[in-house]
């Protein structure tokens, strides 16, 4: 996501230890000063986010290795979902009501 709006949890901590934007190319660079599971939000202001943990398990001479993500959750805003809803009940009363029609 180019331009997404970024903050960064360390471990253990509910206070953000990193803030900041993606590039045009949607990159972050953060340097973590501890073990542990970082938590990654994203968000594009356009109701897109995306959440990753990822754990550090090896901090030595500057070079941090990192597990794969295991979790990735996308969310989307509720004004969102409750559109989504509404979209797909009215769009199968309107297929409901073309069978009840072309059938009657």
């Amino acid at each position: 996501m180019s331009y997404a709006d970024v903050e960064i949890l360390g471990p253990g901590s509910d206070t953000p230890f990193q803030k900041g934007r993606t590039d045009r190319n949607g990159m972050f660079m953060f340097r973590p000063d501890q073990k542990g599971l970082w938590q990654i939000g994203l968000q594009d202001g356009m109701a897109h986010r995306l959440d990753l943990e990822r754990e550090l398990t090896d901090i030595k001479n500057g070079y941090h290795a990192a597990k794969p993500a295991e979790t990735v959750s996308r969310k989307t805003s509720r004004p969102q979902g409750i559109i989504t809803g509404m979209s797909i009940i009215f769009g199968l009363f309107g297929i409901a009501y073309a069978w009840k029609a072309r059938s009657g």
